[in-house]
């Protein structure tokens, strides 16, 4: 078992010595804060979206109403999808 850890060890060294160097781009403001700024925009969505099935449940709307509301928002999650398109256009 002591060699196991050892292991684990080692190569958890040999990874950090590795990816270190290669993750110095990110560790600048300007990346980190669109980091932030792109995790502190999606995350509320996400916990609306993955509870709202839960709360409607709860208060006694049907399943297909439900996946309704929930299929509108597909949209916004192929958003990858068709944000290029969207960037290409001129204004």
């Amino acid at each position: 078992m002591d060699t196991l850890i050892l292991f684990a060890v080692i190569a958890a060294v040999v990874a950090l010595a590795f990816f270190v160097p290669s993750f110095a781009p990110y560790r600048r403001k300007m990346p980190f804060v669109a980091f932030l700024l792109g995790i502190s925009s999606g995350f509320p969505l996400t916990l609306l979206l993955a509870t709202m099935t839960f709360w409607l449940s709860k208060v006694g709307i049907d399943k297909t109403t439900i996946g309704f509301a929930i299929g509108l928002t597909t949209p916004y999650t192929l958003k990858f999808l068709w944000a290029p398109l969207v960037d290409k256009l001129r204004l």
